[in-house]
C-alpha cells in the first residue's frame, strides 16, 4: 500500500450511507386530502366566514405537521454527516498543525535561496556596470521574479546584462540624438526616470525654448 493510500480518507461503510435512496412518506395522500372537492373551487362569502377559518386551520395544521416531520427527518438523516463532518474536522486541524513547521521550514529555505541568489546577482551585476556604478543602481535592473527557483541564474544573469546594455544603449540614442549643450541634461533625467522617450523630449523642449528665446533676443536688438 503507497503512502498516499495509507493517508487517504477511506469510507468503511458505504453501503450504509448509500442505503437511503428515498424516504417514503404519505405523500399521496397527503396531495389528495389538500386536492378535496371540500376546498376546490370555494368562494367563502360573509356567513361563510367560520368555516374558512376552520378549513385555513385545517391546511396550516398539515402544513405544520409536514414542516415539523421535515426537520424531524432532516436531522435523523444529517445526524450521521454531522458526526462525520466533526470527526473530519478535527483530523483536518491536525493535519493543518503538522504542515505549519513544515510550511515554515520551507520558507525560510525558500527565502536563504533566494537571497544567496541575490547577492551573486549583486555581484554580476557589480562586476559589469562600469563606469554607470555611480548613476544605476542594481534595482534598476532587477526583477523580483529572477530569484524565483523557477528562473536559473544563467537566465537572471541574462536579464541583468541585457537591463544594463538597455541603458548604455538608450545613453547612446541620446548622445546621438540630442545636440549639445542638453545631452548630459537628458541622460541625467533619462537616468533617474528611466524613460528614454521622456528625457529625450524634454530636451528637446528646452533646445526650442532657448532657441525661441534667442531669436526674441535678436529681434530685440534690431529694433
Amino acid at each position: 500500500m503507497s503512502m498516499s493510500e495509507e493517508l487517504s480518507l477511506v469510507i468503511k461503510n458505504q453501503q450504509a450511507i448509500a442505503g437511503i435512496r428515498h424516504i417514503d412518506w404519505n405523500k399521496d395522500e397527503l396531495i389528495e386530502r389538500v386536492r378535496a372537492a371540500k376546498y376546490k373551487g370555494l368562494v367563502y362569502t360573509d356567513d361563510d366566514i367560520t368555516n374558512a377559518r376552520t378549513d385555513r386551520a385545517e391546511l396550516n395544521a398539515i402544513k405544520n405537521s409536514i414542516s415539523d416531520s421535515r426537520i424531524q427527518v432532516k436531522k435523523f438523516v444529517m445526524a450521521p454527516y454531522d458526526q462525520f463532518e466533526a470527526e473530519v474536522a478535527e483530523v483536518t486541524n491536525l493535519i493543518i498543525e503538522a504542515v505549519k513547521p513544515i510550511d515554515e521550514a520551507i520558507k525560510t529555505h525558500d527565502e536563504n535561496q533566494k537571497a544567496d541568489k541575490k547577492k551573486q546577482l549583486v555581484a554580476y551585476f557589480d562586476s559589469i556596470i562600469g563606469n554607470l556604478a555611480e548613476s544605476v543602481t542594481f534595482e534598476r535592473v532587477f526583477d523580483p521574479k529572477m530569484v524565483n527557483a523557477s528562473t536559473s541564474m544563467k537566465k537572471a544573469k541574462e536579464g541583468i546584462a541585457d537591463g544594463v546594455q538597455q541603458i548604455r544603449t538608450n545613453i547612446e540614442t541620446i548622445n546621438t540624438v540630442v545636440s549639445e549643450p542638453y545631452r548630459s541634461f537628458a541622460v541625467a533625467n533619462y537616468l533617474q526616470t528611466m524613460k528614454l522617450a521622456g528625457s529625450m523630449k524634454l530636451a528637446q523642449r528646452m533646445e526650442q525654448e532657448d532657441r525661441r528665446k534667442a531669436e526674441l533676443a535678436a529681434e530685440a536688438e534690431k529694433a
